[in-house]
């Protein structure tokens, strides 16, 4: 906060810095919620990229090199095959 804005909230009545107390707490908790889901989002996006990627690999290269290159375990891998 800036020196003003700390300024103004000392000058509220407690009621007063309760209420700005919450709103401000919802509004991180809801920024950080926003957040938290692009992050998963981006993440399972990658890791359906990499999924597709070695699902097409799998009829010209070995599940050892697929897993290295991609990431993936060879477990995920030879899932693929019964797909």
């Amino acid at each position: 906060m800036q020196i003003l804005e700390l300024a103004k909230y000392y000058n509220l009545s407690t009621e007063e810095q309760n209420v700005y107390d919450i709103a401000f707490n919802k509004a991180w908790a809801t920024f950080d919620a926003v957040e938290t889901a692009k992050k998963t989002g981006i993440e399972q996006g990658k890791k359906s990229e990499k999924l597709e990627i070695a699902k097409n690999l799998l009829d010209v290269l070995d599940i050892e090199t697929i897993a290295l290159k991609t990431g993936l375990s060879q477990e995920e891998i030879l899932s693929l095959k019964d797909l």
